[in-house]
């Protein structure tokens, strides 16, 4: 039988409101790993970043809400 196939690991990291930066790995070998980058590239913008999401399967979206600014278009 073949062998069973190796989780894929992945997480999304999102900066304290109001910075809307974000971090997602995905498609990693391990869990720690995604973590890692996911942290790195959401903290590349400088913001302060938590970890918001980590799954095993090889897709992920992220969405956040923003509310309308002052002077927005309608």
């Amino acid at each position: 039988p073949p062998a069973p196939a190796q989780p894929i690991h992945g997480a999304v990291y999102l900066a304290q409101p109001p910075n809307m930066s974000y971090g997602m790995a995905v498609g990693q070998a391990d869990r720690l790993s995604a973590h890692r980058l996911a942290e790195i590239a959401c903290r590349s913008a400088g913001a302060n970043c938590v970890m918001a999401q980590d799954f095993t399967v090889p897709c992920a979206a992220v969405a956040e809400g923003v509310r309308r600014a002052p002077g927005a278009f309608s």
